[in-house]
This record gives C-alpha cells, sequence and structure tokens, in this order.
C-alpha cells in the first residue's frame, strides 16, 4: 500500500494511516482502534511525536501491511507518591540455618502470673432514687429553694444549610 519513510515523523505515520484508511473504505479512528484501545488520545500523542519509538513505526507499518500488530510493550504502573510500583516476585526462601530455630536448653519455666490490678477508688456518691413530688414539696415547705437548671450546650449556629439567615427570621 503505502511506504513508510525511514525516519516517519509522527504526523507522518497519521497521514499513512489516513491514506491506507481511505483505500479500505475505513476512517481513522477505526484503523487507530487496531492499533489502541483509545484511538483518539493515540491519534492526538502520535501526531505530536517528532521520533515515534521503532515499536510504534513497526505497529503502524503491520497495520498498514494488513498484518495483525506486534502486542505493546508492557507498562509498569506508576503512583506519583510512591513511584514505580514493581511487579510482585515471591520471597525468596530463608537457608536452613535461619528457617528453624535452635532448639531450648534446660527445663522450660512455667509462665509467671498474672498479678491482679489494684481496686479501684470510687469518689462518687453511691445511687439514690429521684424524689418523689411529695418530698419535694416537703423539702419546699422546709426552706429549700428552687434552682434554674441551665442546658450545657453552644447556641445553634445562625445559618442554614440553604445558606438564608435563620437569625433574621
Amino acid at each position: 500500500m503505502t511506504a513508510l519513510p525511514e525516519n516517519p515523523t509522527g504526523e507522518q505515520l497519521i497521514d499513512a494511516l489516513r491514506v491506507y484508511g481511505i483505500s479500505t473504505d475505513r476512517s481513522l479512528t477505526t484503523v487507530a482502534r487496531l492499533l489502541s484501545p483509545d484511538p483518539w488520545t493515540w491519534i492526538n500523542n502520535i501526531q505530536r511525536a517528532e521520533a515515534p519509538q521503532p515499536l510504534t513505526i513497526a505497529r503502524v507499518a503491520a497495520v498498514i501491511a494488513g498484518e495483525t500488530p506486534p502486542p505493546q510493550r508492557k507498562r509498569t504502573k506508576y503512583h506519583p507518591l510512591a513511584g514505580t510500583v514493581p511487579s510482585p516476585q515471591p520471597a525468596p526462601t530463608p537457608p536452613a540455618a535461619v528457617a528453624a530455630p535452635a532448639p531450648a536448653r534446660g527445663k522450660a519455666r512455667p509462665p509467671a502470673p498474672v498479678a491482679a490490678p489494684p481496686p479501684r477508688r470510687d469518689n462518687r456518691k453511691p445511687w439514690t432514687p429521684p424524689l418523689t413530688f411529695e418530698q419535694q414539696l416537703e423539702r419546699l415547705q422546709q426552706g429549700a429553694r428552687l434552682v434554674e437548671v441551665r442546658p450545657l450546650r453552644r447556641a445553634d449556629h445562625a445559618f442554614t444549610l440553604g445558606g438564608v439567615g435563620s437569625g433574621m427570621l
């Protein structure tokens, strides 16, 4: 079909694929889908390349020749914070001298007894049942006073989730 130059640029590769697509009655996207699962990103990346990789040139040449393109190279996983993640490899087996612990000499000692924790000091008052209404009236007659008990909590904020100031309502 179309011969590629010796050192093609990315633009020349895309042009060659475009000509191949026209001759086989396919769109550029359909032809690029043979080379990548994401054809538009692949086309944009190759178009900008001044010197494409030899494997990319070989894959494009194979598609133009009507052959199956060689597989893409495997990419290593990369995480920006951790760096390149190596492929998992089996752990090496330790030497026999390190693997088995040495036998203990003499008799084994029994485990030391666990001491009980010290008793807990409880400075709290013992629980008393609440007073009945009659007992409360009796205390009032003896001179007890009523005391206001305020709840110990902060005031609500002056806005709602909708952004309307509830303090102005």
